[in-house]
């Protein structure tokens, strides 16, 4: 989301389920989630 406005600008694809834990690869461009 935008921090300025609130207004949501992108969604990630994959599941929908709750995700409580997400981390960043610190060299690709790829979130690891898990539930």
């Amino acid at each position: 989301y935008d921090l300025l406005t609130g207004q949501v600008v992108g969604r990630l694809s994959g599941p929908k389920s709750i995700v409580r834990d997400a981390f960043w690869h610190p060299e690709r461009h790829e979130i690891i989630a898990g539930a």
